[in-house]
């Protein structure tokens, strides 16, 4: 028996999103994976995407996201699948011309993984939006960072009427952030405050006691003959005198 969810999935896309025809298969088997280039398998995509219906209120279903590596693995065997996509928007921005109505969204998934998603339409959300869509796989594409090391990231198209915006549940308000450290720093000052007496008393005796030490030597010091063996003598005989 097929599962429900499947089922359900693939009323989803059939009421929504329409399959692709014989002749856009055959054009994608052209895709070059790997190149940096909006080429044929771009357009057909893109196409595509255009052609596809916003999802209605009810119905609408969660499905885990497709395991990106396996992607990567064996690019061509996915070429135009329509797979779902889940992730975090890290950077994203507005294709030149003639894709200028396309914005490339760089995301990253819950394990971590960057990949690039193609949004056709009027697509407004922004960085650290947690999204998910039906997304029609495109190719690998390999990118250069900024350590000069090159790695493959997998891409894909869709449009802008299927995105939708995943809340994220264990996210922690900003200010529920800041009471630790506003109680920490609460807690800092009053053991300062409570420290604060003995702190001055300590300095107070500190003083009274360094005072009493330089009279008493000074008083020594005016009492010591300048030559060193008569000032030893001396010394000798005050403490003789005090036992």
């Amino acid at each position: 028996m097929v599962p429900l969810h499947f089922l359900l999935l693939f009323g989803l896309i059939e009421s929504n999103i329409p399959p692709l025809s014989p002749q856009a298969i055959e054009r994608l088997e052209l895709t070059v994976d790997g190149r940096d280039a909006k080429g044929v398998g771009f357009r057909v995509l893109v196409d595509h995407a255009e052609q596809w219906r916003m999802h209605s209120s009810e119905g609408q279903i969660s499905v885990d996201p497709w395991d990106l590596k396996s992607l990567l693995a064996d690019p061509s065997h996915f070429r135009g699948d329509l797979l779902t996509v889940h992730g975090t928007i890290e950077q994203q921005s507005i294709l030149p011309a003639p894709w200028n109505h396309v914005q490339e969204c760089f995301l990253r998934d819950a394990k971590g993984i960057p990949f690039i998603l193609y949004v056709v339409g009027d697509f407004q959300q922004s960085n650290r939006s947690n999204i998910m869509a039906q997304a029609r796989f495109y190719k690998t594409i390999d990118l250069k960072g900024r350590d000069d090391i090159v790695r493959s990231f997998v891409s894909f198209v869709t449009s802008s009427k299927v995105v939708t915006t995943k809340n994220n549940s264990f996210a922690i308000p900003i200010p529920l952030l800041l009471l630790p450290v506003v109680g920490i720093g609460a807690f800092i000052v009053f053991i300062l405050s409570r420290r604060s007496p003995k702190r001055k008393l300590l300095v107070h005796n500190l003083s009274s006691f360094t005072d009493d030490v330089i009279d008493a030597a000074s008083h020594v010091a005016t009492d010591l003959p300048d030559d060193p063996a008569e000032a030893l003598a001396s010394l000798h005989k005050s403490a003789e005198g005090t036992q």
